[in-house]
């Protein structure tokens, strides 16, 4: 059995939860992790390095898993492309479109696989719901809204209140709902945002944000993202599609009434986080596989936030996404 040997560069949150699921894959073997400040509950057997481009010189390793802020994804990434490795890469791909360009640039001259953390194409219940609503199974009639929210408390590092190495809750949740929007109903034609400012670690930084999303044939989205709940608040997410004939709601963990139980009891079995790193393992081991999540995705789903993020430094200024690009 072909087995790929991982190394994980960023231990924070999102990166225990990837070391978790690659230690559980019987195709891989983690052998290192990079991190600013040494963890205690680390694996046993597995190294720690606080370079990673000291971990790369001295380990023998076939692919990485990039969990580092945002702000250096741009460096590692091309540093990891550059060494011949293969790339799971976190969302948000990168602060700007040209950091993703250089990575993308990089990822091809050297001929690595390269993937983006996007895990709500792979989590169940909105997995389900877009494979639902595409079939011809569906009972929906033609679509034409998408309605979302994502709820949550500040952040667990300072890092995120400085929207110049974060770029507020609009690049950093938001986005998870405005590249669900893009996937399910297509091409984005134009933009508008209005977001309001928390202080977090004595910085102002977007915290609360309501971005509206026109795409062709006129369909629509809705997002709304918030790092302004209380500090025990209970992370919260909802999705509504709503079509000519009908709506089928749900969220992290379930699809709402109306769906039968063995369909919801499904849901709750799968990991979406560990179906994209499966799905990442199995396109690296087997090359002629192609990743359902490559470089111009990510960097599709950044310039609508960024696009949301010009929106709102302008009260709500309608933004047409061609035009945006063409800047």
């Amino acid at each position: 059995m072909v087995i790929k040997n991982f190394a994980v560069l960023g231990y924070g949150n999102i990166g225990a939860i990837h070391l978790r699921n690659l230690m559980k894959h019987p195709k891989t073997e983690v052998k290192a992790v990079y991190s600013h400040s040494h963890k205690a509950n680390l694996p046993k057997g597995i190294n720690f390095y606080s370079s990673y481009e000291k971990l790369i010189e001295k380990e023998e390793i076939d692919a990485v898993l990039i969990a580092t802020p945002t702000f250096t994804h741009k460096k590692i990434a091309c540093f990891c492309a550059e060494n011949g490795l293969d790339i799971f890469l976190e969302k948000p791909m990168a602060l700007t479109l040209d950091e993703c360009d250089s990575i993308i640039n990089s990822v091809e001259t050297n001929n690595v696989k390269f993937f983006i953390g996007h895990v709500l194409r792979f989590w169940p219940s909105y997995r389900y719901v877009r494979d639902f609503i595409i079939s011809l199974k569906s009972s929906l009639g033609d679509i034409h809204t998408f309605i979302a929210k994502r709820l949550s408390s500040f952040p667990w590092s300072e890092w995120f209140a400085d929207e110049k190495k974060s770029g507020g809750v609009i690049l950093d949740l938001s986005i998870h709902d405005l590249d669900y929007a893009s996937w399910i109903l297509g091409n984005v034609i134009s933009i508008s945002c209005k977001a309001k400012k928390i202080k977090r670690f004595d910085r102002k930084v977007f915290g609360k944000s309501n971005t509206s999303l026109t795409f062709q044939d006129d369909k629509k989205a809705k997002c709304t993202a918030s790092w302004a709940e209380k500090k025990d608040f209970t992370f919260t997410t909802y999705g509504n599609i709503i079509g000519t004939r009908g709506n089928i709601e749900f969220n992290g963990e379930r699809i709402f009434e109306g769906y039968s139980v063995e369909i919801i009891e499904k849901l709750k079995s799968e990991d979406g986080y560990y179906n994209e790193l499966s799905h990442f393992i199995d396109c690296i081991i087997n090359r002629y596989k192609n990743l359902a999540i490559v470089g111009e995705d990510g960097k599709n789903s950044v310039a609508l936030c960024l696009a949301a993020i010009e929106s709102a430094n302008n009260n709500g200024k309608i933004i047409f996404l061609d035009e945006y690009l063409n800047y």
